[in-house]
């Protein structure tokens, strides 16, 4: 049996870009309340998916997030982050602490039960493509084939938290579980 690195599943999309990229957050950091749920560390539940997120508080109202690779700690990333809530649904606002990126945002749906359990959804690249290829949002898709293309949204705040409210349920993916540890 492969196992797959927690690393591999969620930085594989960020890296490879399969994943889109937004200009704006979905909200205003000034306006983020911290989601006090998803301090501390958390494993996969998956056998297949090997790592660690560890979160904690950052500056402000943001969060500082550690993605250890299990089968190699010199393959850490860093991200920081601050939560939205739209309707009932709770979103990470991320930003990679690579200069370079830091104008740039992900956007990730989040759950958390209440037997402390994390349940992380990306984006659909292909899903927010074919939206700005019909107009529905403005931005640039830039390459071919589902895994090559460069998806990069230009809208401000208040149209995509409306985006993501009336869309949720179509645009998200795969979901990956996480436990919490304690002590």
């Amino acid at each position: 049996m492969l196992k797959r690195n927690i690393l591999i599943f969620i930085l594989g999309l960020l890296m490879l870009g399969c994943y889109p990229e937004f200009n704006s957050p979905l909200s205003d950091l000034k306006n983020s309340k911290i989601d006090e749920r998803l301090l501390g560390t958390w494993y996969s539940t998956n056998k297949k998916e090997l790592g660690y997120i560890h979160i904690e508080k950052g500056f402000d109202n943001s969060l500082n997030i550690t993605l250890v690779n299990i089968d190699n700690y010199n393959l850490n990333e860093r991200y920081t982050m601050f939560s939205t809530k739209i309707k009932n649904n709770f979103y990470m606002n991320l930003q990679d602490e690579d200069l370079e990126k830091k104008h740039r945002y992900i956007i990730v749906k989040y759950v958390i039960n209440d037997k402390q359990e994390l349940a992380i959804s990306m984006l659909e690249n292909i899903k927010v493509a074919e939206d700005i290829e019909q107009g529905i949002l403005d931005g640039e898709v830039t390459g071919k084939g589902s895994f090559s293309k460069k998806v990069e949204v230009r809208e401000p705040s208040s149209a995509l938290a409306e985006y993501i409210k009336s869309n949720s349920k179509d645009i998200f993916g795969e979901t990956l579980k996480l436990k919490k540890l304690t002590p």
